[in-house]
């Protein structure tokens, strides 16, 4: 099959499967964000473990796990349903390499076997922009460390590592409820947001020819860009370090 029929066929597994998939899923496969990672999907089927007759397509599987994925977030983020989708959308451009191994794996949803491997790549897949968007932030790096969160790469962080963060973030996220427009800056990538101002009209300008000058503009923009994410993040924290003690006695 080729992409569009892919992207079909998944369109009339949403609507007519009595399988309790995420329905703003549909939105997502409208646009071209997973396009590259459809392409790739093969024809394997993936038997449930406790049923062998049990048979998904590689389709049903690849929306089970993108499913999934939105059931990590939101159990974490319950405040961020309703902008879930553009939430989603920022995850995946900042994370496609991690995204494709995970939506293109074989393993059945319900395995208890792959509990640890659903838990690694939903929440490395879930974090991964804030991880590498705090390189460069030593407030909030010095902040997560009083907090015992370990700052290393995303790729380094064991399961329990990563569990740890989630918990973490699961107590930023009850103490920002009503802020939610905040909380979506955990999600998206500065570099991805960098480029797509590079590449506006209001940022025409020849970047190399600009260097040549000793004029660094977009080197501004993005330390600029670093440190108002930075201010983001910083007042989330701050809003969770004022209810900690309310909050790690509940």
């Amino acid at each position: 099959m080729d992409l569009i029929q892919k992207k079909q066929k998944m369109c009339n597994i949403l609507l007519n499967s009595p399988h309790d998939y995420d329905l703003i899923i549909y939105k997502l496969l409208k646009t071209d964000i997973l396009d590259e990672i459809i392409l790739k999907l093969d024809n394997k089927i993936v038997c449930c473990n406790a049923n062998p007759s049990e048979i998904y397509s590689a389709e049903e599987q690849f929306l089970m796990l993108l499913t999934r994925l939105f059931d990590f977030l939101l159990k974490i983020f319950p405040s961020l349903y309703k902008v879930r989708k553009v939430v989603m959308e920022d995850i995946i451009n900042g994370n496609k390499q991690n995204v494709e191994k995970y939506l293109l794996s074989k393993h059945y949803v319900g395995d208890n076997k792959y509990i640890n491997f659903f838990k690694e790549n939903n929440y490395k897949i879930i974090f991964g922009n804030f991880i590498n968007n705090i390189q460069e932030m030593s407030e909030v790096k010095n902040i997560l460390k009083r907090e015992n969160i370990k700052i290393k790469q995303i790729s380094e962080y064991s399961v329990i590592e990563l569990c740890d963060i989630a918990n973490f973030f699961k107590k930023i996220g009850i103490c920002n409820l009503d802020d939610e427009f905040v909380l979506t800056y955990i999600f998206s990538n500065i570099n991805t947001v960098v480029e797509k101002r590079k590449k506006s009209k209001k940022f025409n300008i020849d970047y190399e020819v600009e260097k040549k000058k000793g004029i660094y503009y977009f080197d501004n923009i993005y330390y600029r860009t670093v440190e108002f994410y930075q201010f983001q993040y910083l007042s989330l924290i701050d809003d969770y370090i004022k209810m900690k003690k309310m909050i790690n006695n509940c």
